[in-house]
């Protein structure tokens, strides 16, 4: 749940897509309304191949050593966006689809772990409580998504992002780019390292993790055993 709390700041990317594909791209003369469903399709067929290959990696390596490998990723992912820059669409969506493929992983791991986590519960308290703990973590996850949108538009507002004054700049053919710079590179933090530190924040959690592995499957086949004897 602390994992899944830190992941908030992913929330960022979301907010201010709308933002980016309006004003970063501004000056291109690209239209938001093509920008952003593109951006939006590409990231949901990375966020599907990312859940499809999630069984794949299982298979490879432990529930928590594939979120830490995943964390890692997804941080170094979303640097090298920071430090590339958008002045290539080509090069962004192209790195942007890659670095959407940790987060997909990373929240099919989530929703297992928690899983997990009832069967421990059961076996350490004697009663499964999967209801109220998917419903804490629904409820965890929407307020911290609410509090990350109210962080997103102070951080807006602490560079002056007026889209008033941008709308008429462009209007009067003025470049957003030369006029703005500040409000596009806080843009494009909010798109990248924001991600970067979700991940590595999420990762912390996860480094006390310990039921897995031998002790995981003890404990599962004394639930098993419990379980028998209650039906028999």
């Amino acid at each position: 749940m602390l994992a899944n709390l830190f992941s908030a700041p992913m929330n960022m990317s979301s907010n201010v897509l709308v933002y980016f594909c309006t004003w970063n791209y501004a000056d291109t003369g690209i239209p938001m309304s093509l920008l952003f469903p593109l951006l939006q399709v590409s990231s949901g067929i990375s966020w599907i191949i990312s859940i499809l290959c999630t069984p794949y990696l299982l298979k490879k390596f432990s529930k928590k050593k594939l979120y830490i490998l995943m964390c890692l990723l997804g941080a170094a992912l979303n640097t090298v966006m920071y430090f590339a820059g958008y002045e290539s669409m080509v090069v962004y969506m192209v790195l942007k689809f890659f670095a959407n493929f940790p987060g997909g992983v990373c929240a099919t791991l989530t929703t297992l772990l928690i899983s997990d986590c009832v069967e421990y519960a059961e076996w350490k308290t004697g009663e499964r409580t999967e209801g109220i703990t998917f419903s804490i973590t629904k409820l965890i996850t929407k307020t911290s998504a609410a509090l990350i949108s109210s962080l997103t538009m102070f951080i807006l507002a602490s560079v002056n992002y007026d889209p008033t004054a941008m709308q008429k700049t462009l209007d009067a053919g003025g470049s957003i780019a030369g006029t703005y710079p500040e409000v596009l590179n806080m843009i494009y933090i909010l798109m990248t390292l924001s991600l970067s530190a979700a991940f590595i924040l999420q990762m912390i959690p996860m480094l006390f993790y310990k039921f897995e592995g031998e002790e995981q499957k003890k404990i599962l086949d004394e639930l098993n055993a419990r379980r028998t004897n209650t039906d028999a």
